[in-house]
């Protein structure tokens, strides 16, 4: 049984996204150690801690998970690390420092490595690892500006160039980055189809959303710079009598003047995200373009489709390829109308037969099962 050293870009208790999917699933067959990102500074802990908006320690922590999977969370590190790569070498040598005796506590050795941020690039080397995937989920410099766009850039090139094995999420990464290691290959995000199928399989709607009238519009994910919320709050405008329900963390300052029809109900927990969706009858995509969300492969997308909700999304270089089974609308008022029509014509909607099957086909155990082929071919 090999071990897997899985450095994981969202922290495990954070909005549940690809890399905690792929590490459970990995921990069926393997012994995987999940390691939170290297997120923040000493100051920035200092601030948390006193703000009470953090559970992380001073010292770093290793729990158990399961049978054959821990997590571990880093002490603080150094700032500027995405400005400076001495300083990035610096921080992934004091992980590695971190790390080492945890492995061998773990009885852990020549793990394969499992990396998904062009920071990650500098552990590698230090922990023996036998072999390195970069699992490439975003466009990654598209989230950064001036020094700290051209170094992410820098980094991620590096990666490329020494990685073993490179995933990419969405059919504008596999491009990039096939253009610098050819043993790169397209694994779309998934689906948990048994827990989100459960919406359309008589689910009872979530009881705080039972006072909200129909038509319900519903997005579900995380709302940052990306998220086109005008383009939600005109839609709310436009169906004054409707709901539009937001539901998520916040990475940007809620608008301090909203529609009296949108509603911000803030994170759920996973659990209880199939008991929301049962209730939307139609759920939003919505983006802002640019070069960062062209290339974004949603997670919610498949979600959304498990659940048998009708879709409506910005039309994205990577969402064109859903085109024949989820409404893409070109334009804030082209996605605004788009929201409208399919919510009253929800029965006529070629979505549901093909969106269900098409969910059955991203389940996250399928791509497991591809991932780990590829490792073994290796």
């Amino acid at each position: 049984m090999n071990d897997i050293v899985f450095c994981g870009v969202n922290d495990w208790r954070s909005i549940k996204q690809r890399p905690q999917h792929l590490a459970e699933r990995l921990a069926a067959t393997h012994r995987v150690l999940y390691v939170n990102p290297v997120s923040y500074s000493f100051a920035t802990h200092i601030w948390r801690t006193m703000r009470q908006t953090t559970r992380r320690r001073w010292r770093p922590t290793l729990e158990s998970l399961g049978e054959s999977l821990w997590l571990f969370t880093p002490a603080p590190a150094l700032p500027f690390s995405r400005r400076a790569r001495n300083i990035n070498r610096l921080n992934q040598r004091w992980l590695a420092a971190q790390l080492r005796p945890i492995m061998r506590r773990l009885a852990i050795s020549a793990p394969l490595l499992w990396l998904s941020f062009p920071t990650d690039v500098d552990l590698m080397g230090h922990l023996h690892e036998r072999r390195v995937v970069f699992d490439c989920m975003d466009n990654y410099p598209g989230f950064f500006s001036g020094q700290e766009h051209a170094l992410i850039t820098a980094m991620e090139r590096d990666l490329l160039r020494r990685a073993d094995l490179v995933l990419a999420t969405a059919q504008p990464l596999l491009e990039k980055c096939r253009q610098i290691n050819a043993n790169t290959h397209l694994i779309p995000n998934g689906v948990d189809v048994a827990h989100f199928s459960r919406a359309r399989a008589g689910l009872t709607e979530a009881a705080d959303l039972q006072t909200y009238p129909h038509p319900r519009f519903g997005y579900i994910g995380t709302i940052g710079p990306w998220t086109d919320l005008d383009s939600m709050m005109a839609l709310a405008q436009a169906a004054p009598h409707s709901s539009v329900i937001v539901i998520g963390p916040w990475e940007i300052p809620p608008p301090t003047s909203l529609p009296a029809n949108l509603h911000i109900l803030g994170p759920r927990p996973y659990t209880q995200l199939p008991e929301y969706l049962a209730g939307f009858d139609v759920a939003l995509i919505p983006f802002k373009i640019g070069p960062l969300t062209q290339a974004v492969n949603p997670v919610k997308l498949f979600e959304y489709a498990a659940a048998g909700v009708p879709v409506v999304a910005t039309a994205t270089q990577e969402l064109a390829r859903y085109a024949d089974w989820c409404t893409l609308a070109d334009s804030p008022q082209a996605w605004v109308a788009a929201a409208l029509q399919v919510a009253q014509n929800t029965a006529a909607c070629v979505f549901h037969q093909q969106a269900e099957a098409v969910a059955a086909a991203h389940d996250w155990q399928q791509r497991v099962t591809t991932i780990l082929q590829l490792i073994n071919a290796g």
